[in-house]
């Protein structure tokens, strides 16, 4: 256990060095710290205050999810969001999702194996969306032919219907895996692991109505764009003539800088992703950089600050 631990520390700062390095090489330092001085700290503190209407939209979701095992009021949701988010950016594994799920399980007595069968159906909606603006929106932004425009749309439609069409009338097939991983469970556990996932599977009775499914799915769409339209409002902080589009591709790529182990924050690779994100439509290195830095703090200051307050206060 603790030789897995020692590894994934180890590629995790390896990665942050060379993230760091990436980001931070052939820059002028100077330009750097002119761009800082021209920022418009009211566009800042929009793209601040956008964050957390992006979080309340999240518990909104969240709070849906949760209403067939009982009723969680949104300042309690916010609260749960802002720690996960704090755990998940502070400690060295993204632990924030289980701990939001246990606490909702523990304070509010909703079943343990259902408050994580959301958040997994959280997290597959999430994916899903990431993974079609990857497929469709470089069409659009690259692409200027009309028709290429028009595929992209038919496209999005088509993947979106077989998407609902599948967790509509297969939802089954995410218990037969729960079993299936079951077997990797040490014996004397594996009946407490079957309680759990069939507690768990009760979450994804949501998906046999497509109503259910088609809030869930639009709640995941406006999160993506609320997360998009903070970068965009950042663009206007540095006076940088990009369009919506470019502050996806932003989100798309630092959502990408998440996989990797890496540091505790993100440092480095959170900058990198952005750098390479604007690299694309013409921005300077240190421009970019810039930019990057104070998204960066926008994006997780707030969220530590409160959640470390959150926190202290119990």
């Amino acid at each position: 256990m603790w030789r897995k631990w020692w590894i994934r520390w180890g590629v995790g700062l390896l990665v942050t060095a060379v993230a760091l390095w990436l980001s931070f090489r052939k820059v002028d330092a100077a330009s750097i710290l002119h761009s800082l001085s021209q920022v418009r700290w009211a566009w800042v503190v929009v793209a601040v205050l956008s964050q957390f209407v992006v979080i309340y939209l999240g518990g909104w979701r969240w709070q849906f999810l949760l209403r067939p095992k009982g009723k969680v009021s949104l300042p309690r949701i916010f609260k749960l969001q802002i720690v996960a988010q704090y755990a998940n950016i502070v400690a060295p594994a993204r632990l924030g999702e289980a701990v939001r799920a246990v606490m909702v399980s523990k304070d509010d007595k909703l079943p343990m194996g259902y408050s994580f069968g959301t958040v997994v159906i959280e997290r597959i909606f999430d994916l899903f969306i990431l993974t079609l603006m990857w497929l469709i929106l470089p069409l659009v932004v690259f692409v200027e032919h009309g028709a290429a425009r028009i595929g992209s749309a038919v496209l999005f439609c088509v993947f979106l219907a077989v998407f609902i069409f599948f967790v509509v009338n297969k939802p089954h097939l995410f218990w037969r895996l729960a079993q299936k991983l079951s077997w990797f469970i040490p014996k004397k556990y594996r009946e407490n692991f079957s309680e759990f996932a069939k507690s768990g599977m009760e979450s994804f009775q949501l998906f046999v109505r497509w109503r259910d499914v088609g809030l869930i799915l639009g709640f995941s769409m406006l999160l993506f764009a609320g997360q998009a339209l903070g970068a965009f409002f950042m663009f206007f902080a540095f006076d940088l003539k990009l369009t919506f589009m470019a502050a996806l591709v932003v989100i798309m790529l630092i959502k990408i800088g998440y996989i990797p182990p890496s540091a505790p924050g993100k440092i480095g690779v959170y900058e990198y992703a952005v750098v390479v994100a604007l690299a694309v439509f013409g921005i300077s290195r240190d421009a970019a950089l810039g930019y990057a830095i104070v998204l960066h703090v926008v994006s997780f200051l707030p969220k530590i600050l409160l959640g470390q307050f959150f926190v202290m206060k119990g």
